[in-house]
């Protein structure tokens, strides 16, 4: 029996894939990102040797960049929904997909590369069933070398469905080993045939085969070599100085071999695992969310994973000792800043938003880890489509229900076009909104099918958010001149308008370009009632309800101004205390009730 010593015997022992095209790399695991896992490239689903799937297309959105040039022609992808898997190839070697069991048309792109610089490597279309009835799709033996394998699936004629996929790999090398080989650690098993993961411990050695099964030779004599019955396919493996790890097809983890100080008791509720390593008599494992997981001996510290480490991508083991890669997780919700920048990056910088707040290059001043820019302000476009007839005595208004208030002292850009009879020297297009904006569009241009004459304006924000009525909706007025004829065409006639503009969010209701939250916390505007909102931004702003006059107290002169504006009133107008465009008997009672000191 041997003894627990903190310095191994030494061994020197190598281990290799001889490889015609790479050798063994490190990769960092497929994160889910912040949308459907498998959406994209950047969140590709991860893809085991074996089944993979079901997963429902329809759920999907259609990705950049469909296939459908040369080659891929065939694909009829159209503005197909799709699905992405990564299969991390550990060495150069082959690749079949078969889609036999998918219950759709598949159509099959296979990259290699990284996302944002994919080389296509094949594309499939009806290879497993070309007669029918589903003609789902297949690749066979496709050469890959080491490293991320992209495969991308979609429909024929953008159908959609449940997809379904086996994966096999077959690794292009020999196995080979070299060094001490006193327990026979370096004695290859004859006929193991494909290899596509290796790991060496102390005095033993363990491999994945092209089938995802196990084979481990060398000393036993701590239980290291006995793979567990019934194991199936694993992904990945690991070996300490005397225990072995692997990791199965669905993301578990099994341990066996030496546990004199737990290295083999795997935590219960675990979960699904990304990466494993193993020391002398402890074992470390990234989980799927990127946090990492230690147990066994942490005589040295092995096992105190520093708190800055939030999400790693890569992790080793020595003998007493841990190492990872960290990858960054600024907001640390479990998923890569790199996998959810597209949704989280509103200023464009390349940077997640909350990696921005926390560095200070941009404010945040309600410390939520979203700059202040990026609250109160949104970019919007609004687009009437084509609107028609237009022409003498037929106009056109375009509704914009609820608009955001345009951000002042910025400009908001009109732009028009038609298709109609504006060539003579009278024939225009009227354009109004609210009372200050009034200009005359695509005069003198061109008739019907000469093409589509376009023509842009700005307009001060100011002016804009102004013409917003009291519903919260904006109207354009499209309005042609006498000599305008709704009928020269003989494809009809129409007029589009387009609004875009930085508009201000709700966070900050007065325009002023600060957050109301900050405002009021930094005291740049008061709060008399406690509401959360700026009283700039309540009109007409009442400490109290029915105290007109602010001096906190409902008393006379707040009853004489009510009476003073009996009736129907404006939007807003004193006296009017439920809104409802009439001063009357319900806001007279209100008054009453709420009489005398306020009680703020």
């Amino acid at each position: 029996m041997q003894t627990h010593t903190p310095i191994s015997r030494f061994r020197p022992t190598l281990l290799a894939i001889i490889s015609t095209c790479a050798g063994l790399f490190l990769a960092a695991p497929a994160w889910a990102g912040g949308e459907t896992p498998g959406d994209d490239c950047f969140n590709a689903l991860p893809a085991v040797v074996g089944a993979n799937g079901p997963v429902n297309t329809a759920t999907m959105t259609p990705s950049a960049d469909p296939p459908g040039n040369d080659s891929c022609a065939s694909l009829n992808w159209g503005n197909s929904r799709d699905a992405w898997w990564v299969f991390d190839a550990p060495i150069a070697g082959s690749v079949t997909v078969a889609f036999c069991d998918s219950d759709f048309d598949t159509s099959v792109v296979v990259y290699q590369g990284s996302c944002g610089a994919l080389a296509r490597i094949a594309c499939d279309d009806d290879s497993c069933a070309p007669a029918g009835p589903l003609y789902q799709s297949k690749i066979s033996a496709l050469k890959v070398a080491a490293g991320p394998v992209y495969v991308r699936v979609g429909g024929y004629t953008a159908q959609t469905g449940n997809v379904r996929f086996t994966l096999a790999f077959a690794a292009a090398g020999s196995t080979e080993c070299w060094g001490k080989n006193d327990y026979g650690q370096c004695t290859v098993p004859a006929g193991i045939g494909a290899v596509t993961a290796v790991a060496a411990g102390d005095d033993h050695t363990v491999a994945i085969k092209a089938n995802g099964s196990v084979v481990c030779w060398g000393s036993n004599e701590l239980g290291q070599c006995a793979v567990p019955a019934g194991l199936g396919a694993v992904t990945a493996v690991a070996a300490g100085n005397y225990h072995t790890v692997a990791i199965k097809a669905n993301g578990s983890v099994v341990c066996w071999g030496w546990n004199f100080d737990g290295q083999c008791s795997v935590p219960a509720g675990l979960g699904t695992v990304a990466r494993v390593a193993a020391g002398e008599v402890h074992t470390v494992a990234i989980k799927a969310n990127g946090s990492v997981v230690c147990w066994g001996g942490n005589s040295l510290g092995q096992l105190s994973t520093p708190s800055s480490i939030r999400t790693a991508g890569v992790i080793g083991a020595g003998l007493y000792h841990t190492i990872a890669v960290e990858i960054h997780d600024c907001d640390r919700n479990g998923t890569a800043d790199r996998l959810e920048i597209a949704a989280h990056d509103c200023d464009a910088n390349g940077i997640h938003d909350c990696w921005d707040a926390e560095t200070g290059s941009i404010e945040d001043c309600n410390s939520n880890g979203l700059g202040d820019r990026c609250e109160k302000t949104l970019q919007v476009l609004a687009n009437s489509g084509h609107l028609g007839p237009i022409g003498a005595a037929h106009n056109q208004t375009f509704v914009m229900a609820n608009a955001a208030p345009a951000l002042e002292p910025d400009r908001v850009t009109v732009r028009v076009k038609a298709r109609g009879d504006f060539s003579g020297g009278l024939e225009y297009l009227r354009v109004r909104i609210g009372t200050t904006f009034d200009v005359q569009a695509l005069g003198g241009t061109v008739d019907c099918g000469a093409g589509t004459p376009t023509q842009s304006f700005t307009m001060d924000a100011a002016d804009f958010n102004a013409a917003i009525d009291a519903d919260g909706a904006l109207r354009v007025r499209l309005e042609p001149s006498i000599a305008v004829d709704w009928n020269l065409c003989p494809e009809g006639t129409w007029a589009e308008v387009e609004l875009s503009y930085l508009g201000a969010q709700p966070a900050d209701c007065n325009l002023n370009g600060v957050l109301d939250s900050c405002e009021l916390a930094d005291g740049l505007s008061p709060d008399t009632n406690n509401n959360g909102v700026p009283d700039t931004c309540e009109t007409p702003f009442t400490a109290c309800p029915g105290d007109f006059d602010g001096n906190n107290t409902v008393s006379g002169s707040d009853l004489g101004a009510l009476l003073g504006s009996w009736g129907p009133c404006p939007p807003g107008a004193v006296g009017d205390m439920d809104s409802n465009g009439v001063i009357n008997g319900a806001d007279l009672g209100a008054l009453l009730g709420a009489w005398g000191p306020c009680d703020n």
